[in-house]
């Protein structure tokens, strides 16, 4: 009799633990700064190089929740299915006494909160690319994580313009 309750104790505790390492797998890593800063990078060397040495320092921004005014409006379902869900913003900086862009940041790059992937990339110039319809790693087969050179014709670059 005394066993019983000792082997729901024991199979209660192996449950316990199975939950707590599968919840813990589904977590990704934690985003600190560097990491943020290094991914927001390497999606800017990837779709505006031109850009990347005008950077003079990249400022993380608190976590926002995206909104459906975020994208103007637009009520596309890859869209919608966004709203709510939290993302850093890492802009990059430059010294507008040596160029000049037409907003007031080389690059800002807004990274998905729950899987480190990114949302979008906008240069100084107001050009940039979504990854709404394809992601990062659909676009450019790598991580942003892992910065890798592609091929130059596989994807258009933004253009430098002052």
């Amino acid at each position: 009799m005394k066993k019983i309750p000792f082997i729901m104790i024991v199979v209660w505790g192996i449950a316990v633990l199975c939950t707590l390492f599968l919840s813990s797998c589904k977590r990704p890593e934690v985003l600190d700064n560097s990491t943020l800063v290094n991914s927001a990078r390497n999606v800017a060397l990837t779709f505006g190089p031109a850009y990347v040495p005008f950077f003079k320092e990249a400022n993380v921004s608190d976590v926002q929740v995206f909104k459906k005014k975020d994208y103007g409006g637009d009520s596309r379902p890859q869209i919608r299915k966004q709203i709510g869900r939290k993302f850093y913003t890492v802009t990059f900086t430059y010294d507008s006494t040596a160029v000049k862009f037409d907003f007031g940041f080389a690059a800002r790059v807004r990274i998905w909160k729950d899987t480190g992937e990114p949302l979008d990339v906008i240069f100084g110039n107001g050009w940039g690319r979504n990854f709404f319809f394809l992601s990062f790693k659909e676009q450019t087969d790598h991580s942003a994580n892992d910065y890798e050179k592609v091929a130059s014709d596989s994807i258009v670059k933004v253009p430098l313009q002052t």
